[in-house]
């Protein structure tokens, strides 16, 4: 068995939401804003976190051993989805 990880087009989608939600966050605590920008960095923050935790459980679902895939990866990948 091959321990190369094949990386396809959604994983490449998740790594872009991923480092656009990490330039987010920073920009949001570097950066004085008005109420109205900060509620709208919190809605793209939310909508980014429910991705995730979708992503979450479908990753959950398609493991073959689930209890292997939530101490590795699974923990990890369960944090990414917990609003900021």
């Amino acid at each position: 068995m091959s321990d190369t990880v094949k990386t396809g087009p959604y994983d490449l989608f998740a790594l872009a939401l991923s480092i656009f939600g990490l330039l987010l966050l920073g920009f949001r605590a570097s950066v004085p804003m008005d109420e109205e920008s900060r509620q709208l960095f919190d809605l793209c923050d939310l909508v980014l976190c429910a991705f995730f935790f979708v992503d979450f459980l479908r990753s959950l679902a398609r493991a073959e051993n689930r209890w292997r895939y939530l101490r590795g990866w699974g923990l990890l990948d369960l944090a990414a989805s917990i609003p900021a």
